[in-house]
């Protein structure tokens, strides 16, 4: 109705200038009409409530308190030296070296898997069925083509990820 928004009708309601009844603001007040008038006068510039006796004037940003905020400091301190201990430690890897080392590497290793992979295996399998050999000769013979994939990879991601000594 007067062009104002949510926020500044829940600050007003906040310091007492806006009564409620059943949840709602009290339209029949007359503080409510005052409120209505002024700011639908073309001069009304200010949505934010004059600070109330029961908030003290260092309160800080919206009325919040110093304990608030000093409150808020602590726990991202907290944070940033749990998130330095971390990394110190070895729990927390950066992320370039996590798209450097891993990602990159998987990446690589996916590709080549599927392409260079299949190929090998094929090429390996081929004469061992045509020869006659056993389902578990030609598991053995596909796990160690595998394994020739793996074993590079794995190494790249540990060289990757330890921890500079």
């Amino acid at each position: 109705m007067v062009g104002v928004s949510r926020q500044a009708i829940s600050w007003q309601i906040k310091a007492g200038k806006l009564p409620v009844s059943k949840g709602k603001v009290d339209t029949d007040n007359p503080a409510v009409a005052e409120y209505i008038a002024v700011k639908s006068a073309p001069t009304a510039i200010v949505d934010r409530p004059e600070p109330s006796s029961s908030v003290a004037e260092d309160d800080g940003i919206n009325g919040m308190s110093k304990h608030y905020w000093d409150t808020r400091r602590a726990a991202a301190d907290a944070r940033y030296k749990e998130l330095k201990n971390a990394t110190e430690e070895g729990r927390l890897v950066a992320r370039e070296v996590m798209i450097r080392g891993v990602w990159n590497p998987l990446e690589t290793f996916l590709v080549r898997i599927l392409t260079d992979g299949a190929k090998t295996v094929a090429a390996t399998i081929h004469p061992l069925v045509l020869a006659g050999a056993t389902k578990e000769e030609t598991e053995i013979s596909i796990r160690k083509e595998l394994e020739s994939f793996v074993k590079p990879l794995k190494d790249r991601i540990k060289r990757a990820v330890k921890p500079d000594v």
